[in-house]
């Protein structure tokens, strides 16, 4: 299920990234849509009427990552320009790989450097008091922090996509203007998005769990983390916006130090203090760690932005 799930889940995001670089955003998000109503389609006819369990799951996720892998290989193989696909013409271009790795590799650790510092993070909770209890409550808040994180990752998208459009075709007062425009949008949206779930903390995490102490631990987390999560988006349009002017090593060397050297010896250091070890003060260290991603990585855009109105 796996190997297999994997392989569309490539092919879906290799085909919708070639699709979204040419601007083309509309066909990539409808295949998707249409991917995750038959996989909920599946997943209660296989489970419910047909009792399959987790094998049920498991086909149903199968299935639709098979359609939305067909739609975006059908929809490439149609295209009529550069974009085309044509699979007797399909072989490694040494250039081009190694220009694929230089911006691919370092996004890739900058992911596994998030995903190893929360694994460290998410084992921390369960030391709070009512550890079982806080490891629920930050579950609950982790699947709503799901949601503005794909809001927030559409504007790395679409800084990453429009700023290396414009940057290659030398429109480059449109490079300034994409970003301002994505930093623009994203703040007010994310921080609105943040504040309503913040504010409405007991009745959300109700629906995962009506304990009063999972409630309560799931509010903590989304006061340290969702109220301030304009910063994680900030961060990822700076990072998208340098990737699209062809830097990838210096987000992921930031990624490194601001997110998970900050998170693990905040974790190690600060969060065995008796005046930080409660759920505010182990997540004090996302916005914390957010800002000193931030940072440098503004600075070096800053300066390629100075770079490209001279």
């Amino acid at each position: 299920h796996d190997v297999v799930a994997e392989l569309g889940e490539g092919l879906v995001q290799a085909g919708g990234g070639v699709l979204r670089a040419v601007g083309d955003t509309r066909r990539p998000t409808q295949y998707l849509v249409a991917a995750g109503l038959l996989n909920v389609s599946l997943n209660l006819l296989f489970v419910i009427q047909f009792k399959m369990d987790v094998a049920g799951v498991a086909l149903a996720t199968i299935l639709s990552q098979g359609l939305s892998a067909f739609l975006i290989v059908r929809n490439l193989m149609r295209a009529h320009d550069a974009c085309r696909l044509n699979w007797r013409l399909l072989r490694i271009h040494p250039n081009a790989l190694r220009l694929m790795l230089r911006i691919g590799l370092p996004a890739g650790f900058q992911t596994s450097f998030y995903s190893i510092a929360n694994i460290v993070i998410m084992s921390s909770v369960g030391t709070l008091p009512n550890g079982s209890l806080a490891l629920a409550g930050n579950a609950a808040a982790l699947n709503l922090e799901g949601m503005l994180w794909t809001t927030t990752y559409s504007f790395h998208q679409a800084a990453l996509s429009f700023v290396g459009q414009n940057f290659g075709g030398g429109e480059y007062g449109r490079v300034r203007r994409t970003f301002g425009y994505c930093l623009a949008t994203l703040i007010p949206v994310v921080a609105a998005a943040g504040w309503t779930f913040y504010l409405l903390a007991g009745p959300i995490v109700g629906l995962y769990n009506p304990d009063p102490v999972v409630i309560e631990y799931g509010r903590l987390h989304m006061q340290c983390c969702f109220t301030l999560y304009f910063l994680c988006g900030a961060q990822e349009v700076v990072s998208g916006a340098l990737r699209g002017l062809g830097v990838s090593f210096t987000p992921a060397v930031s990624a490194f130090f601001g997110i998970f050297v900050t998170r693990i010896l905040w974790v190690w250091l600060a969060f065995p203090q008796p005046r930080f070890h409660t759920m505010v003060g182990l997540y004090l260290c996302y916005p914390i760690s957010w800002t000193v991603a931030l940072v440098p990585n503004a600075i070096l855009l800053f300066r390629k932005m100075r770079r490209l109105g001279r």
